[in-house]
């Protein structure tokens, strides 16, 4: 996943991710395939599957700062999505610390498994540094 940098870029990224769901919708719909009540009901169990295996601590989730949390496949991975973040900062100009944050935090349901700090260093819940293939 791919974190957008400005606002106005995670607003123009989640429009066109709506119309494009929507779109496909319609299309189903107009086929006969899809109800308007499926539609609404098939976002919620989405949401409601979505938190329900966050808060049983099923995966991993990665959150930097004002952006929403992701699930990762592991701590390495949630690292590698911390390095692309700030490459496309900084190509875009920013990726100084006070522009993209000191990093993010890995969790497993609501306890902490990992931090990642600014230079994609990787540490555990107690402030010990681990070593991330």
């Amino acid at each position: 996943m791919e974190y957008p940098s400005t606002p106005e870029q995670r607003k123009a990224g989640m429009a066109m991710v709506r119309a494009r769901m929507l779109a496909a919708h319609e299309r189903q719909i107009a086929k006969g395939t899809l109800t308007a009540g499926d539609l609404t009901l098939q976002h919620r169990m989405v949401e409601v599957i979505k938190t329900a295996r966050i808060e049983k601590g099923e995966v991993l989730t990665f959150k930097i700062a004002r952006h929403p949390a992701a699930i990762v496949e592991s701590i390495a991975d949630a690292r590698a999505k911390w390095n692309e973040f700030v490459r496309r900062e900084s190509e875009m100009g920013g990726g100084g610390c006070s522009e993209v944050g000191n990093g993010g935090i890995v969790r497993q349901g609501k306890r902490i498994v990992a931090k990642i700090s600014y230079n994609g260093r990787v540490w555990d819940a107690k402030g010990n540094e681990m070593v991330v293939a």
